[in-house]
């Protein structure tokens, strides 16, 4: 196991934790570029599989499924979620086409049908969730690559997929 990715997926286990329910530390993430920086590090992650890695990646697309969630939830307070300026970041920023890549390297690499069927389970929810949104189901009606990895793994995995279906019919 890589020691970098093992600190990586740490690292994002705090930043997590940091902004989930947390306006202010969703303002100072932001704030520090922290989405381009996690973005970045989802792209540069390989896709072999290994444990530290699908972690990382598990982890990082339920951030992002959790904020756009608490960004759409109309029972909390709005003082106390962030702003539809979130997920509207997201779709900007191209995480669309960061799931499609890392779909689509996990495909590539073989990657054994368990590691995959986790990090798809996160992806299918980021996108649902973020597909709640008018710029999120523009980005992702807009992306070919995406609907392709999805329909090349959605018959390798056990998940109930009827959500993400919705999306792409």
């Amino acid at each position: 196991e890589d020691p970098a990715t093992d600190v990586r997926t740490k690292a994002l286990y705090c930043v997590s934790s940091f902004v989930r329910g947390n306006v202010k530390g969703l303002t100072e993430f932001v704030a520090a570029d922290g989405l381009a920086a996690l973005k970045r590090a989802m792209e540069r992650v390989g896709a072999d599989g290994s444990p530290g890695v699908t972690a990382l990646l598990q982890k990082s697309f339920f951030l992002l499924r959790s904020l756009i969630e608490e960004a759409l939830d109309a029972e909390t307070p709005e003082n106390l979620r962030p702003g539809m300026y979130l997920p509207n970041a997201v779709a900007e920023l191209g995480f669309v086409g960061t799931a499609a890549g890392v779909l689509r390297r996990m495909l590539d690499a073989n990657c054994d049908a368990d590691d995959l069927a986790r990090v798809f389970e996160q992806i299918a929810g980021f996108l649902v969730a973020l597909g709640a949104t008018d710029s999120g189901r523009r980005a992702i009606d807009e992306s070919k690559p995406l609907a392709d990895a999805v329909n090349q793994t959605t018959p390798l995995v056990d998940l109930d997929t009827s959500q993400l279906d919705k999306l792409f019919s």
